[in-house]
């Protein structure tokens, strides 16, 4: 067993991540300067790869609201926490973070989101954003101060993605190591997709995984149409306005369909089909901060036996656009 303090949080608003890009799933994030964990008596020094906590946390859900827990090291739960280095993308000013890959996770992309320059500048000199701690745009996690203790088996931490990172401190003079703990963005799950890899609930699936072959498919008028119904229902998508796009233009005979073209398609008609079998109207995107998207499109993967990778249901148009995307939600 390991103890676990937990501070609770309130739930994202209503609508948010509703539909996103394969392998862009918005995950909770919450970050403090590490100093914190590790007390006064211990410095964490810059160029190391590694630093061991006496705690680690990471964000669960419960109760319907994200809740910080808190655990203890050792018997079972490693002290080593690694130390990651941020990357500045020259052309978007944003620092970008790989998570590595762990048992129960995927592989992770943190983007650091630059402060904005001062609005009068004091002086002519350069005016380059500082990195600050990384935010996640998809949702307003706002802190209650009351906390409380709990105990938690060790085999609750399957999962658990943190790390460290590097940033100026506040007077500009050095740098300050900031402690950032990630959590799964979609609540209860009860499976891992054998192909995609991804977690999701079976019994809110939609039913059963069905073996099917998009490679038979014929995009027709009216698939095209339930792409557009099913899509519709979503928060507004550019990738998914360049694949509609480019199904139309395939109805018109202007362009080829593609293996992605034929994915995406019958990838959407597929999950529109569960979100039908699960009672849900056309048009409606739960209010569950993504779960039933999450349950339906993994599902979907797997009754196509597709892997979790972004570029089987979107060209490079269509994901330069969703990064174009996030990046203008970022600033």
């Amino acid at each position: 067993m390991v103890a676990a303090a937990s501070t609770i949080f309130f739930p994202p608003p209503a609508g948010g991540g509703s539909d996103k890009v394969p392998g862009r799933d918005l995950d909770a994030l919450f970050a403090l300067n590490a100093q914190l964990l590790t007390g006064q008596n211990e410095k964490i020094e810059p160029g190391v790869n590694s630093v061991s906590l006496p705690v680690r946390g990471q964000l669960v859900n419960s109760n319907g609201q994200l809740a910080i827990q808190l655990l203890k090291t050792g018997e079972g739960l490693p002290a080593a926490v690694p130390v990651l280095n941020a990357v500045r993308d020259a052309a978007t000013g944003l620092d970008r973070i790989t998570v590595p890959a762990v048992a129960g996770a995927p592989e992770r992309i943190i983007l650091v989101n630059p402060a904005p320059p001062p609005a009068r500048p004091s002086d002519t000199g350069s005016q380059d954003s500082v990195p600050v701690t990384p935010v996640h745009t998809g949702t307003e996690i706002k802190p209650v101060e009351t906390i409380t203790v709990t105990t938690t088996p060790a085999a609750d931490i399957g999962g658990l993605q943190d790390f460290i990172y590097w940033r100026p401190d506040a007077a500009g003079t050095g740098v300050e190591s900031v402690y950032v703990m990630l959590s799964g963005p979609y609540g209860e799950t009860n499976a891992k997709g054998e192909y995609s890899g991804r977690p999701y609930n079976t019994d809110k699936a939609g039913g059963s995984i069905q073996k099917l072959d998009w490679k038979t498919a014929t995009i027709d008028h009216a698939g095209v149409e339930k792409v557009k119904l099913h899509t519709g229902r979503f928060t507004e998508s550019d990738a998914n306005k360049v694949m509609i796009d480019r199904l139309e233009k395939i109805l018109k005979g202007e362009l080829q369909p593609t293996d992605v073209d034929k994915r995406f398609y019958t990838h959407e008609i597929r999950e529109l089909e569960r979100y039908r079998s699960l009672g849900i109207p056309d048009g409606v995107s739960p209010d569950d901060n993504g779960a039933t998207w999450n349950n339906t499109h993994t599902a979907t993967l797997e009754d196509y036996q597709l892997g979790n990778d972004e570029a089987l249901l979107y060209t490079r148009e269509a994901l330069k656009a969703a990064e174009e995307q996030e990046l203008r939600m970022l600033k």
